[in-house]
């Protein structure tokens, strides 16, 4: 498990670590004279520069561009180290959504459970269930419900979170969020908050990675299949079944000229 955590946490949607990838990880702790069985480990590993050169098809031109890409990964910020924690019910979307709301762990770690689930409409028995408030607090959505909130809350005050993290700043991992925005309480604010966007086709914007990073960043959540649950899909060339789909559950579908319209009416 702890091999498969390490890999994880590199990984390009994570800590995008180059050059840190599955068969480095087997190697170095295959070895078993570098440490490795921890986040922290992996940004310590540059401590063990000779030993790493020393291993069998490593040489000094890998190991330095690995190690560079450990350094670099040191300053992507909060949304990507709780994307590669692992954590249940925590994906990069999710993260990101986190990290919008939360301008660094300590103010994440400060959230009660009802205020990550800021938008959940609770009744009166849900609430006192979960021994929060009634009243949703607003602002910027998280992804968390009443179901995943306390997990997600537990995991955060548990003593294994509390160990990761402080190991992590330690070795200068950056846990401030590089996606914050202040929104006032009570208030969705963003103009996609609670929305969530399927993208399909060829868009000549640029890689669905990057149109989904900008209207994340008005507030949507964007995943990667049509359900009942999709409120909007974004429609380039070739866009195939998934429009198909939309249509068929009545999902509203927007091309590129609507999408491009509504990015600069926003500032995106």
């Amino acid at each position: 498990q702890v091999r498969e955590k390490l890999i994880w946490f590199a990984g390009r949607k994570q800590m995008d670590i180059a050059g840190l990838g599955e068969k480095t990880v087997d190697q170095i702790r295959g070895a078993g004279m570098i440490p490795l069985n921890t986040f922290a480990d992996i940004f310590r590993l540059k401590e063990h520069r000779d030993a790493l050169i020393a291993l069998d098809r490593m040489g000094e031109k890998k190991v330095d561009n690995m190690l560079e890409g450990i350094e670099a990964a040191k300053s992507r910020g909060l949304s990507r180290v709780l994307a590669g924690m692992g954590i249940r019910h925590v994906g990069d979307v999710t993260a990101k959504m986190l990290a919008r709301r939360y301008r660094d762990l300590d103010a994440l770690h400060a959230a009660s459970v009802r205020d990550l689930m800021p938008n959940t409409k609770l009744t009166r028995a849900e609430a006192e269930r979960l021994g929060v408030p009634v009243e949703a607090p607003g602002g910027q959505e998280t992804g968390l419900g009443k179901d995943t909130a306390p997990i997600v809350h537990a995991y955060l005050h548990s003593a294994a979170a509390k160990r990761t993290f402080d190991e992590l700043r330690a070795v200068g991992v950056d846990l401030s969020s590089h996606e914050y925005r202040e929104v006032s309480a009570g208030s969705s604010a963003l103009p996609l908050a609670g929305k969530t966007i399927v993208i399909t086709g060829t868009l000549s914007l640029g890689e669905r990675s990057e149109v989904a990073a900008r209207l994340e960043a008005l507030g949507a959540k964007c995943t990667g299949s049509v359900s009942k649950s999709t409120s909007i899909l974004v429609v380039g060339e070739h866009a195939g079944s998934k429009l198909d789909k939309a249509r068929e559950l009545g999902v509203e579908v927007w091309d590129e000229a609507r999408l491009v319209s509504f990015l600069s009416e926003h500032g995106a």
